[in-house]
């Protein structure tokens, strides 16, 4: 007696990804507790109380999420749906917190399964339409093929075939133009188990083995293991033995792979099956007992009937019928559990054949009127579904050309989307050369222009130092020269006469007071002695007595801040920009704010005059000479766009850079 194992895959092992931000320690805890929802139920609640205290330290309802996600399947997977939906809806009110959509999806898919499961065929139906509305809306494509995974799976139960080809189809096609190898895999998975329902073997097996080869690309040891056991049931029932023990021994592998209990078990109770078929009731009773050991320690009770049947058949076989009279008895208990009618019938028909030929003919009558029952009841039900199996068969032809026509526009997209990507690529490289071109041609025109205003400023400054030179030359000549001859014009005529000290005292001073006004201009070595916040302020206060313009000075305390080269090039900056005030604003006020920040020193100069015209906005060469002085301290300069309403230079200096 076989065992076709039909799992949700969707549903029960795939979960949203996390943030890079969750630590290692976290990560696989949440992939053991997932580990454990199978397994072992004190390890998955250990795992889950570590992660809980985890997410409410470190404020990550991402991960207290997930755990009560993992409780929930854990009670789903026992048939205990109430309690799962306390944990599913525990896990969606925290998903909701961190707006974690895709947990939120699979909640709801979850959540529909529960009902699909009460037997609230409508209502679930219901909410998996809901929840492909809102993942068509959003675009969620693995939510699309899940809700209608979940509705192909009401539909079979509503015996509304067409309508459930249509929607393993869709999803099946949704999973494929997107490149998604594990959903492809379980659609797949479904298609071959439905075909193999209604009698396609041949077509199941396709489908089958394209479940495996996408399992196998994606590397989804589960999808990978049930599709081979799929794939032994239908070699089995096709009478190919040798591939048949092939498929079984490598879902053997992959179940203990991915310690799943439950899968092992179906490996263990599928071989006891084969080597009973074969007649090798040794090997098929090892494989029995390790079935039915498995079985009690994890208490599988949706498949442990099947594990005592077939453990009693081996048993009859070899003579032993006392013993196997009492596993039917234990699979009789199994399958009034599950409510399987098909066990039950074929339990008591197994055990009035041992008693009548035991000869107690009273109590093999009494079991065959309960076989009679039961086998009644499993009829109509196998009648039911045979008309359904029927019209499946016709829908399934029908949709077998859908899907083909589904591939081959899957294939022609994929030739288009290469042309496309070729054709992006030319466009990328023109596009690039043309930037590239361009960006070379106003690089070329910039450094030209760049080297014309250089050529220009070196020009103007060789201009302004050769005025200054004729300028100093005139003053040292005009002022100095001249009233040295009278002081010395006044010692000669002293022989004549008495020398007025006093009165060659004030020419002297008058002579050193003009020499240092010179030597000033030159260079402000006074700010070696006083300091940059002394010379400026003193400047400033002598260009408003001399021009009639006020001045408004803030500065913090910079004195010893900056290195003696720093300090003349500021001075000279601000000298620069009072000068072009007094030649081209027309300003009457003067705002000047030297103020320190956290890295260095930030200085700000206004004026409210005529300001610089757009079409002038790179100034002369007094901006040129402020622009060229700011770049040599390293720091950085910017002019308001204030046309009509003054000027505004911001200056930002880094001391000691």
């Amino acid at each position: 007696m076989k065992y076709l194992l039909f799992v949700f895959f969707s549903l029960l092992f795939f979960f949203p990804s996390k943030g890079n931000n969750e630590s290692v320690t976290l990560d696989s805890l949440l992939r053991e507790a997932r580990k454990f929802s199978f397994t072992d139920s004190a390890a998955l609640f250990s795992a889950g109380r570590k992660i809980i205290e985890y997410a409410k330290k470190e404020k990550q309802p991402n991960a207290e999420a997930e755990i009560n996600f993992v409780y929930g399947n854990f009670f789903y997977l026992k048939a205990d749906y109430k309690r799962a939906e306390e944990y599913y809806s525990e896990a969606y009110n925290l998903a909701k917190k961190y707006r974690g959509d895709s947990l939120l999806a699979l909640i709801e898919i979850r959540k529909s399964f529960i009902e699909f499961e009460s037997g609230n065929w409508n209502k679930s139906e219901a909410l998996f339409s809901s929840v492909l509305e809102k993942a068509e809306k959003s675009s969620d494509t693995i939510s699309m093929i899940e809700a209608l995974n979940g509705l192909a799976q009401v539909k079979e139960k509503k015996s509304e075939r067409d309508e459930t080809m249509k929607h393993y189809i869709r999803a099946l096609s949704l999973a494929m133009k997107s490149g998604k190898k594990n959903e492809t895999a379980y659609i797949f998975n479904n298609l071959g188990l439905l075909k193999f329902n209604t009698g396609q073997l041949d077509e199941a097996k396709k489908d089958l083995r394209e479940a495996l080869k996408n399992a196998l690309e994606a590397g989804n040891d589960r999808i990978i293991a049930n599709a081979n056991l799929n794939l032994g049931l239908i070699y089995d029932e096709s009478g190919i033995k040798d591939s048949a023990l092939y498929f079984y021994m490598s879902f053997f592998y992959f179940s203990k792979k991915i310690d799943e209990p439950r899968s092992i078990a179906t490996a263990y109770i599928n071989l006891t099956s084969f080597y009973y078929d074969k007649k090798n009731y040794l090997i098929a009773g090892s494989y029995g007992d390790s079935a039915i050991n498995l079985i009690r320690e994890k208490n599988l009770v949706e498949i442990s009937s099947k594990g005592f049947i077939n453990k009693a058949q081996v048993l009859k076989k070899m003579g032993k019928s006392e013993l196997a009279m009492k596993f039917l008895d234990s699979a009789v208990v199994a399958a009034k559990a599950i409510e399987s009618f098909e066990d039950l019938a074929f339990c008591y028909n197994y055990q009035s054949e041992i008693m009548a030929e035991e000869k107690k003919f009273s109590e093999a009558f009494r079991l065959f009127q309960l076989y009679k029952l039961y086998n009644d009841s499993s009829n109509n039900l196998s009648a039911k579904k045979k008309m359904a199996e029927l019209q499946v068969q016709y829908d399934v032809e029908q949709k077998e050309n859908e899907l083909l026509k589904e591939r081959n526009k899957v294939e022609i997209l994929e030739k288009e989307n290469e042309i496309k990507k070729v054709r992006q690529k030319q466009i990328l490289f023109f596009v690039l050369g043309f930037t590239l071109a361009v960006s070379a041609f106003f690089y070329i025109r910039y450094i030209r222009l760049s080297k014309k205003q250089q050529e220009a400023f070196s020009r103007k400054l060789i201009e302004d130092i050769e005025k200054e030179r004729n300028r100093i030359a005139k003053d040292l000549h005009d002022d100095i020269g001249s009233s040295l001859s009278m002081i010395k014009n006044k010692i000669y005529s002293s022989k004549e006469k008495t020398v007025d000290v006093q009165e060659i005292s004030a020419d002297v001073s008058t002579v050193i007071e003009h020499t240092r006004l010179i030597s000033h201009q030159l260079y402000p070595s006074y700010i070696e002695k006083t300091g940059l916040q002394s010379v400026i302020k003193e400047f400033t206060i002598k260009a408003e007595k001399d021009s009639g313009l006020l001045f408004l000075t803030e500065m913090d305390e910079i004195n010893g801040i900056f290195l003696p080269e720093q300090k003349a090039h500021i001075f000279r900056i601000v000298q620069e920009c009072v000068n072009n005030t007094l030649k081209y604003a027309g300003a009457t006020a003067v705002k000047l704010s030297l103020l320190k920040f956290k890295n260095g020193i930030k200085m700000v100069y206004q004026d409210n005059g005529v300001g610089i015209s757009k079409k002038n906005s790179q100034g002369g060469i007094g901006l040129m000479s402020i622009r060229e002085r700011t770049k040599i301290l390293g720091g950085d300069f910017s002019q308001g766009d204030n046309e009509g309403k003054g000027v505004k230079f911001t200056f930002t200096f880094f001391p000691g850079g």
